[in-house]
């Protein structure tokens, strides 16, 4: 089975990245943070009854751990 992020959250975790098609790794790269609001969303919408809900906590594991991102603070 495989889980879907949505093309919002897909599109933000690039944006959070600076990813683009001519990106080139440097370092403006360094440092990347998710937007506290994408990660509020996946943890609010959580549902263990519904594994799609889940999709959004596979990417922020991953994206905090092996690619050791972090989190902006909330406003």
């Amino acid at each position: 089975m495989a889980l879907t992020l949505s093309e919002s959250d897909f599109q933000a975790i690039l944006d959070a990245g600076n990813w683009t098609e001519i990106a080139e790794d440097h370092q403006s790269f360094y440092n990347e943070r998710l937007p506290a609001d994408l990660v509020e969303r996946w943890v609010k919408g959580y549902d263990p009854e519904d594994v799609e809900t889940t999709a959004g906590l596979a990417a922020l594991t991953l994206l905090t751990s092996a690619a050791a991102w972090g989190v902006e603070r909330s406003k």
